[in-house]
């Protein structure tokens, strides 16, 4: 049996012996909605009639979802698992979904992925964008898990520019500081006195998109040639992407940047075990590409600051 939610769309294909007989209402894990899945069967409201001779010890209705995947909070007992083996079933779900609701095309939107922003109810919207946060800093093995790898690339890159905002914010505050060095006569000027603030704003928006479009090709070849089975360029630069969340800290004084830094790779190795379901040595030899990479770019950055910082006249 397919159970949808009819409040987000997250999608749970379930074997009908596991379903209990009594069971007519579900809890949606993403996104909290109750709603009725089927009518009551015969043998619910026999024990419905039963139950009320005697003092309830449970709830009438059994919560079918309640205890899935460890996924809402309850006193239902777990269903024995390995949780790799829930985050597998949440992936064939979405893969069932998308598969029948788009004929096998890649669309927009996912609407039996674990992220709230790629739904239709919350893209491009506040509560889809906060729904996100929430789970990316609460349960982000569940979120990773269920990413749809056969959605649009579209929302999670604008879910990164959003992330963004704050550093693009502090970049234009500082603007006059952000220095060149002019063709022709080799002065050091200000940026700003070549290109106006639209300008400014595009070029940081482009190299934010590049780095993202890099290096999730690299981390993808590098998956490629370790677990071919398990690379998908969509499912990376959406781990990618969703796993730069943590560049919202980065206007904090002080510990702002390194923070941000930190925190997004630690996403960054989670996201990528849990969609890819490579192991712990896979997952590090599929980074580690992109971190020295990263590394050697901001060294020459840093040269080349420094080097324009000399040039300064006093």
């Amino acid at each position: 049996m397919r159970i949808q939610c009819p409040e987000c769309g997250f999608v749970r294909e379930m074997s009908e012996t596991a379903i209990p007989a009594s069971a007519s209402f579900a809890t949606c894990p993403k996104c909290g909605v109750r709603f009725r899945f089927r009518a009551d069967p015969p043998e619910a409201s026999v024990r419905a009639a039963q139950r009320k001779s005697r003092p309830a010890q449970k709830p009438e209705e059994e919560e079918i979802w309640a205890s899935m995947e460890e996924m809402s909070a309850g006193d239902e007992k777990e269903i024995p698992g390995d949780r790799e083996r829930d985050g597998e079933n949440a992936r064939k779900a979405s893969r069932a979904y998308q598969r029948s609701a788009g004929g096998g095309r890649t669309t927009l939107l996912s609407p039996g992925g674990s992220a709230p922003w790629e739904c239709p109810g919350g893209f491009l919207r506040f509560s889809g964008f906060w729904r996100t946060l929430v789970l990316l800093a609460k349960d982000n093995r569940t979120f990773f898990a269920g990413l749809n790898p056969f959605s649009s690339i579209l929302p999670s890159w604008l879910f990164l520019l959003l992330c963004n905002a704050p550093f693009i914010v502090s970049m234009i505050m500082n603007i006059d500081q952000v220095t060149i060095q002019a063709p022709g006569t080799g002065e050091i000027v200000s940026l700003v006195s070549h290109v106006g603030l639209p300008e400014f704003v595009g070029l940081i928006l482009a190299q934010i998109s590049l780095y993202q479009f890099i290096g999730s090709l690299v981390i993808y070849c590098t998956v490629r040639l370790i677990a071919p089975k398990e690379a998908s360029f969509r499912l990376t630069f959406k781990v990618f992407a969703y796993s730069r969340m943590p560049m919202l800290f980065i206007v904090l004084p002080m510990i702002g940047p390194w923070l941000a830094w930190i925190l997004s790779t630690v996403l960054l190795f989670l996201g990528m075990r849990r969609a890819c379901r490579l192991s712990w040595s896979k997952t590090v030899l599929s980074v580690t590409p992109l971190l020295v990479l990263t590394f050697i770019i901001v060294v020459q950055l840093m040269q080349v600051a420094m080097g324009a910082m000399g040039d300064t006249p006093l």
